[in-house]
């Protein structure tokens, strides 16, 4: 029987001061290549979540997976893979990058 395995949820405000702790981490942005282009939270590693599965390479299994989308839907699905794949300390950044920019955060572009 195959297990379900359910990330935790990580509100913005936790996941900022986990920033300010310096505590390592990967940030993966589940969403399309253009609306990542659009912006994105410093540091995130774009991987569509389409492309996930081909992509495990890129994300390190020896510390914490934080996984970000627009709103909190794609993410769920991104870090449910993720912990079903076997990672540890897998999260779901709750609200997205619109609550993000709905708290008045900075967005890269680079």
């Amino acid at each position: 029987m195959n297990e379900t395995v359910v990330p935790q949820d990580l509100d913005i405000p936790t996941y900022q001061q986990h920033q300010r702790d310096q505590i390592p981490h990967t940030l993966v942005d589940v969403r399309e290549n253009w609306e990542y282009a659009m912006g994105h939270i410093e540091g995130a590693v774009n991987i569509p979540l389409n492309e996930l599965p081909q992509h495990l390479d890129h994300i390190p299994e020896d510390r914490p997976v934080v996984v970000v989308c627009a709103h909190g839907v794609r993410s769920v699905y991104g870090a449910q893979f993720l912990s079903n794949q076997g990672y540890g300390g897998v999260y779901n950044l709750m609200g997205g990058t619109a609550e993000w920019i709905e708290r008045g955060l900075p967005l890269s572009h680079a």
